[in-house]
């Protein structure tokens, strides 16, 4: 099992002109961050493949204040997500 923890940080600064999916007129300049890990299992070679291949998941926080300014409503706080890589 293999554990890679991430942390990113962004600082935003928008005009007036609008930008595709953010309301501009609501954010002026932000910080944006985001911070969690990845958590794999290598599983060798699956089914006998001479290739390396890895499973896991992926959990994330998304630490901007301002999500409700965003236009979709699918964008949430916490990001959970599926890993798999084949190493060619």
């Amino acid at each position: 099992i293999e554990v890679t923890p991430f942390f990113d940080f962004t600082y935003l600064s928008m005009e007036s002109t609008p930008i595709i999916l953010i309301n501009a007129t609501g954010v002026k300049a932000d910080r944006l961050y985001s911070a969690g890990a990845d958590c794999v299992l290598n599983l060798g070679n699956l089914a006998w493949l001479p290739y390396d291949t890895e499973v896991g998941f992926r959990y994330a926080y998304n630490g901007w204040e301002n999500l409700s300014y965003y236009a979709t409503g699918s964008v949430t706080h916490h990001y959970f997500g599926a890993l798999f890589t084949v190493s060619f």
